[in-house]
């Protein structure tokens, strides 16, 4: 699959799933003490010690050229941003 098709690909089940929506890159900063895939209970943590807000969006993921997928996730925003 070319990169372009894998990104109309992508646009196209992000646009299905949320409708007037667009993906967006959120860089991984890791937590440092947070439970291997699971992005709830590690924000909701995160959010009780830190203040903050949890944010829920789906994650992307694309492997090898042959499938895309969306998955729900949680990311924690800080109060300082």
């Amino acid at each position: 699959m070319k990169r372009e098709t894998t990104l109309a690909k992508i646009m196209e089940l992000c646009s299905s799933t949320v409708p007037g929506a667009a993906p967006v890159y959120i860089p991984v900063k890791a937590a440092g003490r947070g439970l291997l895939n699971e992005c709830f209970p590690n924000v909701q943590r995160m959010v009780r010690e830190h203040g903050g807000q949890q944010v829920n969006g789906w994650a992307v993921w694309h492997w090898a050229n042959i499938s895309v997928t969306l998955e729900a996730h949680a990311i924690w925003e800080s109060p300082e941003d």
